[in-house]
């Protein structure tokens, strides 16, 4: 089997994993492949880079796949989903004071996000009333699950997200410091970077994005289209070496040696020991271990039509798309689980 480089952009998150460690652990190999893993800082550079075909493929947000095949956002490149990465993986935290307001305002349990809510928009109207201007909530792209959520939790307490508070993007690498900076109130991000900030004195937790759903869409394997109609066996290896590559890491006596390799310089830069808390689903933040905080597992890898029509629903909410049914239909070109299957059948 002759070897082919493929060109993958990531950002340092934990949920990057599977593809860290087919490329490091050799399973990408086993297949053909020779992975260039590109570390970038923020979203809108890897689809840049895809755009402009400095790239091949990327460890991408699941909603701003689903939204390049709707050509929504500049430099919408159509792209091609034939895995999922993970399922979960993000976190809610706020500065202490906004952490402060909210919990002298609870009434309710802290761990629900309506009951926050509501606790929220008590803080919302005191500042009104008081001239203050509006929080500032951060999520990390237009077009993310993190962006969804934000919306969800205030709609739960009956805020307006375009009047009651002010919604913008920050690059997850630059969450923590923006939140210890005051420069936001509020951080909804990957929960590496939030367990940085909470781990820093930055800010307090304050949801898991579990709080929000149970198995939410999160990070895919994208190819762009064009690439991908080219060399269509490429995608194939890409899914049979993630599985290979999910079926290692679901390992627990593996996790130590996972830790260590998304602990790197040229990954996360990170401590090993948060990375493990993390993968064994143990933020810090007070509450018990959970599973399905992150979810790697080779289970999850199948891309699911349903999280297409989750996001379709979320963009409608957030007033990105009108949806027609030729808009759905659009939108479900992006995910191809027939090629996930044929993939594990030649396995």
């Amino acid at each position: 089997m002759s070897t082919t480089t493929v060109r993958i952009g990531f950002l340092p998150l934990v949920d990057a994993a599977l593809l860290v460690v087919a490329a490091r652990r050799g399973f990408a190999e086993q297949e053909g492949l020779n992975l260039l893993l590109s570390r970038e800082t923020a979203w809108a550079a890897v689809r840049d880079k895809l755009a402009a075909g400095l790239l091949d493929a990327a460890h991408y947000l699941a909603p701003a796949a689903v939204a390049s095949r709707l050509g929504l956002g500049t430099l919408a490149t159509p792209l091609v989903v034939p895995a999922a990465l993970n399922l979960n993986g993000n976190a809610l935290a706020v500065s202490r004071s906004l952490h402060e307001g909210i919990m002298s305002a609870l009434d309710g349990d802290a761990c629900d996000p309506a009951a926050t809510a509501r606790a929220l928009k008590h803080v919302v109207e005191r500042r009104r009333r008081d001239g203050q201007a509006p929080l500032v909530l951060a999520h990390v792209f237009p077009f993310s699950t993190h962006h969804y959520q934000l919306r969800m939790w205030l709609a739960a307490g009956g805020i307006d997200p375009q009047t009651d508070v002010q919604l913008t993007v920050v690059p997850p690498p630059a969450m923590a410091s923006s939140l210890g900076r005051g420069v936001v109130d509020a951080i909804c991000v990957g929960s590496y970077w939030s367990e940085v900030a909470v781990r820093a004195g930055a800010g307090m937790p304050l949801h898991r994005g579990i709080d929000f759903g149970r198995a939410l869409p999160e990070k895919v394997l994208a190819l762009r289209a064009d690439r991908d109609r080219e060399k269509p066996e490429i995608a194939e290896r890409l899914v049979r070496a993630l599985m290979r590559s999910a079926t290692w890491s679901a390992e627990e006596a593996n996790r130590p040696a996972l830790a260590t390799i998304m602990a790197d310089r040229d990954i996360l830069d990170a401590d090993p020991d948060v990375v493990a808390d993390l993968l064994a689903g143990s933020p810090r933040d007070g509450r018990a271990p959970d599973p399905d905080v992150l979810c790697l597992s080779p289970d999850v890898l199948e891309p699911r039509p349903a999280h297409v029509d989750w996001i379709l629903d979320r963009m409608t909410d957030a007033g990105q798309i009108w949806p027609t049914s030729e808009c759905r239909g659009q939108a479900h070109a992006a995910y191809r689980p027939d090629r996930f299957v044929r993939a594990m059948r030649r396995d």
